[in-house]
């Protein structure tokens, strides 16, 4: 009896580091940047390679049209409770207009540490930092332009070896001076500059949270992200989002998610993606 329980709660375990590694951080992702980073971290640590590739329809003030990225996430565990990570993606964006663009997106690096780890309860919370880099090209669309920080703390529970559930929060701050309300409005709503993938305010909060359901080798993760702009002006995005992951073989994960927003004047129309990772 001890042993099956031992075994189950391995298994809960692990697929709880699994669960975490594609809902966190893709829920990271849309959170903070939209494509160009995965700000939580997985609650491993451990070391993974994710390869992602994201569409999405927008129609913001001034532009519109369709965007596809092909993103490449790494994450090294330097010791027991730390990561670092590090992110870039390739974007291609088609303009309603007819113009288009092909180049980097802005890229991510993070580091995170956890801080709480209640293994008899399967209870986690990690906290870390994250760096949005310009390496995108605000004018064509593909970069916001600027560096900001997204300090970020990532719970998770597993209350029975079939269900999770989690919650992630962090405040985004753009650092510098972007030459008043004007030019910050611009990025806020990427007319003319700025990121058409994911535009972003000055100022954010997001938090996001949702269940997973682990019908194991299936897993279905329901969540709601909420981002609430606070300068230049108040804004509001809330978002659905569906993810359906797969574990095929031993260190193989595969996830398809689809995003849909469920307020007013949204950052995009739909978005959806595929991903794979290879835990070692």
């Amino acid at each position: 009896m001890q042993e099956s329980a031992r075994r189950r709660a391995r298994s809960s375990t692990a697929w709880a580091a699994v669960v975490v590694s594609f809902v966190l951080g893709s829920a990271a992702a849309q959170a903070q940047h939209g494509t160009t980073g995965y700000g939580a971290m997985p609650m491993g640590p451990h070391g993974s390679v994710l390869v992602d590739t994201q569409n999405a329809e927008f129609e913001l003030p001034g532009r519109s049209g369709v965007w596809q990225t092909l993103g490449v996430r790494a994450e090294y565990p330097f010791a027991k409770r730390f990561s670092l990570a590090a992110r870039g993606a390739l974007a291609h964006v088609e303009y309603d207009s007819g113009a288009s663009a092909l180049g980097p997106t802005d890229s991510e690096l993070a580091a995170a540490a956890r801080v709480l780890d209640v293994p008899r309860s399967h209870t986690s919370l990690a906290l870390g930092l994250s760096g949005e880099l310009p390496t995108g090209d605000a004018d064509e669309g593909t970069g916001n332009g600027h560096v900001s920080l997204f300090p970020f703390a990532a719970f998770h529970a597993v209350p029975s070896r079939w269900l999770m559930l989690h919650a992630m929060a962090g405040d985004r701050v753009v650092l510098g001076e972007h030459g008043g309300e004007d030019h910050a409005d611009h990025h806020a709503h990427a007319e003319p500059h700025g990121s058409v993938i994911m535009p972003h305010g000055e100022h954010e909060l997001i938090a996001h949270g949702g269940a997973c359901f682990m019908l194991v080798p299936v897993v279905i993760s329901p969540s709601l992200e909420f981002v609430q702009v606070f300068a230049p002006e108040s804004d509001t995005q809330l978002t659905a989002q569906l993810e359906l992951g797969l574990a095929p073989r031993r260190g193989l994960k595969l996830a398809l998610g689809f995003d849909v927003p469920l307020t007013s004047d949204p950052r995009f129309e739909w978005r959806s993606r595929l991903m794979a990772a290879w835990l070692y």
